[in-house]
């Protein structure tokens, strides 16, 4: 999962943030609010490394989906065997990021299994969630016991 965050993901970045990616993460946004994005952005990557370049990012991209795939060739569910992990969750939202824009989404073809890991992904959902306070939140917090 640490090496997918820091690896996977900026590769993700620098793919995802290409021109046609960029034109559709920012679709239906005026333009304050994509001034305020990319502030945001820039705001986040203070201090870091710089946003790999696009030659860089599509080499390790490539090397990445290529692992992926020899991962999921022997018919396993998930990355890493019969249930679901961490590693899962910190592959999959950089792929997302890429899957988000049309024009971008085709790296993924001709990587056996991975889109169906992908759906399987998916299909967890987003869980239940309901507005509250942040004092709720908290009492929420301590009130909770952790699971496995």
């Amino acid at each position: 999962a640490d090496l997918a965050e820091r690896e996977l993901f900026g590769a993700a970045v620098g793919d995802g943030f290409q021109p046609r990616g960029f034109a559709a993460l920012v679709q239906g946004m005026g333009k304050a609010q994509i001034e305020a994005f990319m502030a945001d952005r820039k705001s986040m990557r203070a201090g870091s490394a710089p946003r790999m370049e696009l030659p860089e990012a599509c080499g390790l991209l490539d090397r990445w989906l290529r692992r992926i795939a020899a991962l999921l060739a022997d018919g396993r569910p998930w990355l890493l065997g019969a249930r679901i992990g961490i590693a899962d969750l910190a592959v999959y939202h950089p792929l997302w990021f890429i899957t988000r824009a049309p024009a971008l989404a085709g790296v993924l073809d001709g990587h056996a299994g991975l889109r169906a890991w992908m759906g399987r992904v998916a299909a967890l959902g987003h869980g239940v969630s309901r507005s509250m306070t942040s004092a709720e939140a908290l009492a929420a917090a301590l009130a909770g016991a952790p699971r496995t």
